[in-house]
């Protein structure tokens, strides 16, 4: 095991344990750059690596997101509950 493999394991570690020792706004900031990252990243691979400008997946992106945000603030559903149906394409049928 080389050391980026063991730093990636640490960094790891330490995003998972993260909610135990920081307060709600942290949490919220991390959460953030999180889910930024994995946007950005998926644009990365389609504009980056394959070389097409489509922006179809931000579409897709944005309908689960709205779809948890709705479910979430008139039924009352927790969004972690919710995150296994936001990227499904049942959220179509809501």
């Amino acid at each position: 095991m080389n050391w980026r493999n063991l730093i990636y394991a640490a960094v790891v570690v330490l995003l998972f344990l993260s909610p135990l020792f920081l307060d709600a706004y942290w949490v919220d900031v991390l959460n953030s750059v999180g889910l930024y990252a994995i946007l950005g990243l998926s644009l990365n691979i389609i504009v980056g690596h394959a070389g097409l400008f489509n922006l179809g997946h931000a579409a897709f992106y944005a309908v689960g997101a709205y779809t948890a945000a709705i479910l979430n603030t008139r039924f009352g559903i927790p969004v972690l509950w919710l995150l296994p149906l936001a990227p499904s394409p049942l959220v179509f049928l809501l």
